[in-house]
Parts: C-alpha cells; sequence; structure tokens
C-alpha cells in the first residue's frame, strides 16, 4: 500500500489563533501560498526529496503553486506531496477541489483523498485512478470526493504523480456537506517533520491507496 507523506492540522492549537486568522492560514496553505520549507510549500511534505517544489512562475492564482518533476530514474514509483486533517467534524461527504495542470506525463497525475482509521488503514478513498491526467493538459478544475466512513480518524489529501513529467497544483479547497471546511471547524496547520531524515514510504500499485 501505498503510505503518503502527512503533515498534521492540530485542532489542538486552534485556541492560539482568531477564527479570521485560522481561515487565512488554510487558504494560505492549500493555495500553496506559504514559504517554502524543505523545498516544499509551507505545511506540506513530500516523499521523494528534489522532486516536489514551489513555483513562482507557473501557477493558477495567488502567487505560486507546487510543481511536481519527475523524470524517468526519480527515485520510487510516485511522488506525492501530502497533508492530513483529523476528522473532528460532523458530515456525511467530503469532498477536494483543485486546480492541476500537466505536461509530458506518461504515467498519471491527479488529486487524492484518503480516510485512515485509528489505525492507520484506509477506509475510504478516491485518487482519480479512474480519471488519470496523462500527457499535456492546461489548468481545470478537478474534484475528488469520498463518504465520511463510520471509523474515519484523519483524512490524508494531496495530489501524486508516477512516471515521468510535470505536474503543478494549485487553489485546494476542502469542503464537507457542500460547505468550506475552513468555515465548519477551526484548525491551524503544523509542520510534521516525518520526512525530514528520509522517506519510509514502500509503494506499491496506485490502486493501492
Amino acid at each position: 500500500m501505498i503510505r503518503l507523506p502527512v503533515v498534521v492540522l492540530c485542532a489542538g492549537m486552534a485556541a492560539s489563533f482568531s477564527a479570521e486568522a485560522q481561515q487565512r492560514v488554510a487558504l494560505e496553505v492549500l493555495g500553496f501560498e506559504r514559504p517554502a520549507t524543505n523545498g516544499v510549500p509551507g505545511g506540506w511534505a513530500a516523499n521523494v526529496p528534489g522532486t516536489a517544489s514551489v513555483d513562482r512562475v507557473v501557477f493558477h492564482g495567488g502567487r505560486q503553486s507546487v510543481r511536481i518533476e519527475r523524470r524517468a530514474d526519480s527515485d520510487q514509483d510516485y511522488s506525492a506531496v501530502s497533508i492530513s486533517l483529523p476528522v473532528d467534524f460532523a458530515g456525511n461527504q467530503i469532498e477536494l477541489h483543485g486546480f492541476p495542470k500537466v505536461e509530458d506525463v506518461n504515467g498519471m497525475a491527479g488529486l487524492f483523498l484518503v480516510e485512515d482509521n485509528a489505525a492507520g488503514r484506509p477506509v475510504a478513498f478516491d485518487n482519480m485512478e479512474s480519471r488519470p491526467l496523462k500527457g499535456s493538459a492546461d489548468w481545470a478544475e478537478f474534484t475528488v470526493r469520498a463518504t465520511i466512513h463510520a471509523d474515519a480518524h484523519v483524512v490524508r489529501i494531496g495530489a501524486l504523480l508516477s512516471g515521468a513529467g510535470k505536474a503543478w497544483v494549485d487553489d485546494l479547497r476542502v469542503f464537507v456537506d457542500g460547505q468550506p471546511l475552513d468555515t465548519l471547524h477551526r484548525t491551524a496547520f503544523e509542520s510534521d517533520h516525518t520526512f525530514d531524515a528520509g522517506s519510509p514510504i514502500a509503494p506499491t500499485a496506485l490502486t493501492d491507496l
């Protein structure tokens, strides 16, 4: 199974932020607008060092995006950027909206949303495997969605690229039952350092997400 990198959204930190500040931080992180940390936009983690970076030239909105770029000899079978959020909100369906752009992709690129239970096992997911982005295509909005499972403990969201090529992603938003998550529950972003010493990911098939 693919174990995607995560950066936790800590609800416990919410008390130290005003509602307006929390919403601004959420929009900055999901829009990839924060200063880079370890080469990727602040608040995000990447599983393969050197394959994800901030792009201040190609972006959909704001001033920058995240770019995932792989060659035929890149490490592992795929590269991904990811964050996760606790399922401490009520609702029936969760959606991730975002704008990807691809260039010369010979594998696949797409958004993903994975719900994990308390043991870290996936209980629901959508990874665009049935509608992958290939070749070259300009910015377009895509959505991945899943029913909120009763055992869901965290939701991992992000973008991935397999094979070789380039993929950009920008302006992500998370919705629960059609309402923006940042207006439903106050969370704050905290960087995760799981991958500072290297990636423990052992990828297999993309369909195992």
